[in-house]
């Protein structure tokens, strides 16, 4: 909806069939200065797979630094936003990476 609204092209990246997830450099490679924002899914609905947000996040604060730009990270928690607070021994994820904004999660 939020495109279609917000009058906004995405970008979509595909994730690696070997993975199906992805990382800060699959998703840096298409950023641009008109990129406001990245989305990483913490738990797609295939196989609960999380896309590597703590390696966006490094990845995003490079370009950001480098280009001077604002871009920003939604991570859509999905169903893993209520295990992924649980998990010890996960890297951050949330609010304490620097440029993750809002995150949303449902049950589905």
């Amino acid at each position: 909806k939020f495109f279609k609204y917000m009058d906004v092209e995405p970008i979509l990246v595909k994730p690696p069939y070997q993975t199906m997830n992805v990382g800060g450099k699959e998703l840096a490679a298409h950023c641009n200065e008109w990129t406001i924002a990245v989305v990483g899914i913490l738990g797609n609905h295939y196989g609960g797979q999380y896309d590597r947000i703590w390696e966006i996040n490094e990845c995003i604060e490079e370009l950001n630094r480098d280009k001077g730009w604002q871009i920003g990270i939604h991570v859509d928690a999905a169903s893993g936003g209520f295990i992924a607070p649980f998990q010890k021994d996960l890297p951050a994820w949330d609010f304490r990476c620097k440029n993750v904004m809002s995150i949303s999660a449902s049950g589905h």
